[in-house]
């Protein structure tokens, strides 16, 4: 799917104008962001990854993350909007985006490297650290699932409006 310089343009600028109308630092609801999937996608749907981890976080302040939480999903969507945007996620990074206990976060991350779900570099700066990214066909399926729930919030907003 080619756009041209002046679609993509006006797109950016109508982005931008969303992002606007919201307080600083904050993230724009993730009806609002799903507009802009398609056209923007990298971008957009890391911004749909950290919109829906940023509800998470309000519904666990005001219920707790005791019964509601899951620390992989959580995790997930934090490292796929700073992989979308092209940034690299450590192993302690991708534990503290999990909000539970560092070493519930670690039986998590072990386990998702086991299934082969995560892949682990070892940065050769800092051997203390290692770098996680997630692998091809999960990026594909979460891809996929941010799409279809983008649509799903797109055709919602449309009909409470229409109403």
């Amino acid at each position: 799917m080619s756009h041209s310089l002046a679609e993509i343009s006006a797109d950016l600028a109508r982005l931008a104008a969303v992002l606007a109308d919201h307080a600083p630092m904050s993230t724009p609801p993730a009806a609002e962001v799903a507009q802009s999937l398609v056209l923007l996608r990298p971008a957009a749907q890391a911004r749909l990854a950290i919109a829906l981890y940023q509800e998470r976080r309000s519904r666990d302040a005001v219920l707790g993350n005791a019964l509601f939480g899951e620390p992989a999903w959580d995790m997930l969507l934090d490292l796929y909007a700073r992989q979308r945007l092209g940034k690299r996620t450590s192993m302690s990074d991708a534990c503290l985006a999990a909000m539970v206990p560092h070493s519930t976060a670690l039986r998590h991350l072990n386990r998702m490297l086991a299934e082969g779900l995560l892949t682990r570099e070892t940065d050769r700066a800092d051997g203390r650290r290692s770098w996680l990214q997630i692998n091809n066909p999960l990026m594909a399926q979460i891809d996929d699932y941010l799409e279809r729930l983008a649509i799903t919030r797109v055709a919602e907003g449309r009909s409470t409006s229409e109403r």
